[in-house]
C-alpha cells in the first residue's frame, strides 16, 4: 500500500494529558503512541483490502474537535473505501456521528476516540448504518492484535460447503465485538476460518460463526 510521508504531530497539552491517563503513567512518549496508532490503522486498512492509504495533509486540523468536523485523518481507497476519523473528544456523540455519516460517501467509516462512542451513538450507528460505522478506542490500536503470537490467523470463509446454513448452526460462536472481528470488521453471520498450527507443521482449520 502507498502511504503518505510521516508527519510529526504537535499535540495540545490536553491531548497529551489524556494519553498519559490512558496508560495511567506519569510519563509516556506521546509521539510514539500516536505514530504507533497510525501504523496499526494503516495495517488494518491494508488487511481489509485497501490498496492506497493516504494521511491528511494537515493532521492537526483534521482532528474532530468539539463542533468542528473536518476531513478524515486516514483514507484507504480502491474497494473498499475507508475513512478514519480521530477525535480529541473523550467519546463520539450522536451529533458527531450524524455530522459525518450523513454526508460521508465512503464504504466504511472508523471513529477513534479515547473512550469509544456513547451508548446512544452506538445504538444509532447499528440501526442506521450497521457495520459501516465502527468505533475504536485509542488504546485498542496501540498494538496490532493480529500480530500477537497467541492469535491465530483469522479469515472470512468463502467456501460454500463450509458456509452451508446447516453447518453454521453447529459451529461455535464468536462475538462480533471480538478484537479480531473488529479489526477485520467481520459481519454477523460470517463464517470465520481460524488456522492454527498448535506447534506442528500442519495447519488445522477451525470454524466460527459471528454473532451479536
Amino acid at each position: 500500500a502507498k502511504m503518505g510521508r510521516s508527519r510529526r504531530l504537535k499535540m495540545s497539552n490536553d491531548m497529551q494529558e489524556k494519553i498519559r491517563k490512558m496508560f495511567n503513567a506519569s510519563y509516556i512518549d506521546h509521539d510514539y503512541v500516536i505514530n504507533n496508532i497510525f501504523k496499526v490503522c494503516k495495517e488494518m486498512l491494508t488487511d481489509r483490502g485497501c490498496e492506497f492509504i493516504n494521511i491528511a495533509e494537515d493532521i492537526n486540523s483534521a482532528y474532530i474537535q468539539n463542533d468542528e468536523f473536518t476531513c478524515p485523518m486516514i483514507i484507504g481507497s480502491t474497494e473498499p473505501t475507508i475513512h478514519v476519523f480521530f477525535s480529541t473528544e473523550d467519546r463520539i456523540s450522536v451529533k458527531i456521528l450524524r455530522s459525518i455519516m450523513e454526508t460521508n460517501e465512503a464504504d466504511y467509516v472508523i471513529f477513534v476516540s479515547f473512550d469509544g462512542a456513547t451508548t446512544f451513538a452506538k445504538r444509532e450507528a447499528l440501526q442506521n448504518w450497521g457495520n459501516r460505522a465502527q468505533f475504536f478506542k485509542y488504546k485498542e490500536l496501540v498494538f496490532n492484535v493480529t500480530h500477537h503470537s497467541l492469535v491465530p490467523k483469522h479469515m472470512k470463509c468463502t467456501d460454500p460447503e463450509k458456509c452451508d446454513s446447516a453447518k453454521k448452526e453447529k459451529y461455535p460462536k464468536i462475538p462480533y465485538n471480538d478484537p479480531v472481528c473488529q479489526y477485520y470488521n467481520f459481519e454477523v453471520g460470517d463464517v470465520i476460518q481460524i488456522i492454527r498450527t498448535n506447534g506442528s507443521t500442519h495447519p488445522h482449520n477451525h470454524y466460527r460463526v459471528v454473532v451479536y
